[in-house]
């Protein structure tokens, strides 16, 4: 089977992002399919002259464009570099043999080339939908005008209706979809907890020494949706209760400098909670090792309970508890498997405190640890490979008849 695969974003584990693609892309290949990638960069010793450059790794196909783009952009910036690579890949879609096209979102404008892709060549379109968009954005406001969430709601539609599957992160995204489009095919196949990479990695050289204390870990984006503020004003109330308590906060966004100003006038900054750059996925697990918990944190917006970060997941891996602050599907995996610890948003004092108890229970941490590794096991890559097979096959099976 030849795949045709579609990632603004995909990144390799040296990179900074999720390498959600990559991970299923590397274990396609070992299943013999035939896997082509469209994304974003620039191959290494390209032809600078040429648009398109070529690459292959791991058994992998890519053809990559530059298209610059960052969640530092305004949102008109961010808008247009989309729309360009959804013009370019559909482009290059026509031109590669495929039995099975497979996009996978942010943006939504990226099922446009898969669209062209299967009217071009009859051959079946497989979406990802890793947000729920435009309703995440017209439930925070970001879109007010009355007609413009009518044609965007409308295009949603348009997307779902023609792909042959829908492969939604998570079930409370399967849920959300299906209140406003009605879709049959859909396949649940949350982000993966690559226990591989958590299992067995090199350690880095990233200098941070917090012996004696434990530590809270966010890596990841510090933009309006993470609400990062939250940790810091977190970490303003747990400093006189538990001085051995600290954060540590990996990663870059729009809000960074901001957050670091207020933890600088609260004079917290370097004391219980700490800031540095992105690195690479591949440096994550050596992090995760030395710290006491992962954690993951949204905007007070119901549907952003429905998110599947990867953040949750490598926590998992990597045998941590998880520390959220929001409801939903997460919360209860939480719950159910003993497995982190869940906050409230907007916390009481009661609510901080037991917080800190919790920190300092020991027994309870490592209870906690090993029951997040044994639950990693459900979202394993091999787990979403077998998923993603089995929808291949039912799409291959029904242009067939």
């Amino acid at each position: 089977m030849k795949l045709l695969y579609i990632h603004q974003y995909f990144t390799f584990p040296e990179g900074h992002s999720g390498t959600r693609s990559y991970d299923l892309s590397k274990e396609f290949v070992k299943k013999g399919i035939d896997v082509t990638v469209i994304t974003t960069g620039r191959a290494p010793g390209s032809d600078q002259s040429k648009p398109w450059s070529y690459m292959e790794r791991e058994g992998i196909k890519l053809w990559m464009i530059e298209n610059e783009y960052s969640h530092m952009m305004p949102i008109r910036q961010r808008i247009m570099s989309f729309l360009k690579f959804s013009r370019q890949a559909s482009k290059k879609a026509v031109e590669i043999d495929a039995d099975v096209v497979l996009a996978t979102s942010t943006p939504l404008t990226i099922a446009i080339p898969g669209i062209i892709k299967k009217k071009r060549s009859k051959i079946p379109f497989v979406f990802e939908i890793r947000d729920v968009w435009p309703e995440g954005p017209i439930q925070q406001g970001y879109v007010k005008n009355k007609f413009l969430i009518w044609l965007l709601r409308k295009v949603e539609k348009y997307i779902y209706h023609r792909a042959d599957y829908l492969v939604p992160l998570s079930t409370g995204m399967k849920a959300d979809i299906l209140t406003r489009v009605d879709v049959k095919n859909m396949e649940v196949i949350p982000n993966i907890s690559e226990i591989e990479r958590f299992t067995h990695y090199e350690d880095c050289n990233i200098d941070f020494d917090f012996t004696g204390r434990k530590v809270v870990l966010y890596a990841g984006t510090l933009g309006p949706v993470n609400d990062i503020m939250y940790v810091a004003k977190l970490a303003e109330r747990t400093l006189p209760l538990a001085p051995w308590l600290c954060y540590l906060i990996i990663g870059r966004g729009q809000q960074k400098e901001e957050i670091m100003q207020y933890c600088k006038d609260k004079d917290i900054l370097n004391k219980n909670i700490f800031f540095l750059d992105p690195i690479r996925k591949k440096d994550l697990p050596s992090v995760y090792s030395r710290v006491t918990m992962g954690s993951s944190f949204v905007w007070d917006y119901k549907i952003k309970w429905d998110n599947s970060a990867n953040k949750f997941f490598d926590s998992l891996a990597a045998g941590r508890p998880v520390l959220i602050n929001y409801q939903g599907w997460q919360a209860d995996v939480i719950r159910e498997n003993q497995c982190g610890y869940v906050l409230p948003y907007r916390p009481t004092d009661d609510d901080v405190k037991a917080f800190v108890d919790y920190m300092a229970n020991d027994a309870l941490l490592e209870q906690h640890g090993k029951n997040a590794r044994v639950k990693a096991e459900d979202y394993s890559l091999p787990v979403a490979v077998e998923k993603y097979l089995h929808v291949f096959d039912e799409v291959l099976k029904n242009r067939n008849k």
